[in-house]
């Protein structure tokens, strides 16, 4: 796997994977979205690129959003949580038409955790977050472990915010993964 700075030189096929990293998952407005990943797949390697978001411009959001309503297919896992993320983007930046845009956008959604929950329904135990279905992927452990490095999760969401300021690297690394995992994951329920 790769996590990059660019994803320009590489090729694929319009398909992604993409994850949020928010300071809470309940009460989500634009001021609580830390970051973006997105993970393509060029030739045989997992190319991941991070996009922060925390306090940054409209333009940021701009450049982000459209390159993900830009593509054929977008992949999350569990998707009722980063849809929240996405509906605040687009109410942000499209007051007037963000409902249109969210219902096209909706089209092009896969959700690996549904689709794994239907094929696995008679061992739905397992099914979960991606720390646990990563032991499905060739990945094994390596997001766990970096969840346990981090340690970000807390009621406030302070734990998250300090993270991304205090241990930049290893907060990029952790959203990316996610990505690369989601679409893995992706890949393996289309067999």
């Amino acid at each position: 796997y790769i996590i990059t700075n660019s994803l320009k030189e590489y090729e694929y096929d319009g398909v992604v994977s993409c994850d949020f990293e928010t300071t809470e998952l309940k009460d989500l407005s634009i001021n609580k979205i830390i970051s973006a990943s997105v993970c393509i797949k060029s030739g045989n390697k997992y190319v991941s690129f991070f996009f922060p978001l925390y306090e940054q411009e409209r333009h940021v959001f701009e450049v982000f959003i459209e390159f993900l309503l830009s593509q054929k297919k977008v992949i999350f896992h569990n998707y009722k949580f980063d849809c929240i993320a996405v509906r605040e983007i687009l109410k942000h930046l499209y007051p007037e038409n963000w409902q249109k845009i969210y219902e096209e956008f909706s089209t092009k959604i896969e959700d690996t955790l549904l689709s794994f929950y239907v094929l696995n329904q008679y061992n739905s135990a397992s099914i979960g977050s991606l720390d646990s279905l990563s032991f499905y992927t060739p990945f094994g452990n390596v997001k766990y472990k970096l969840s346990s490095k981090l340690g970000i999760r807390d009621e406030d969401g302070k734990g998250i915010v300090k993270q991304y300021r205090t241990n930049f690297n290893l907060f990029k690394e952790y959203n990316c993964f996610d990505t690369i995992i989601t679409y893995s994951l992706f890949e393996k329920i289309q067999k």
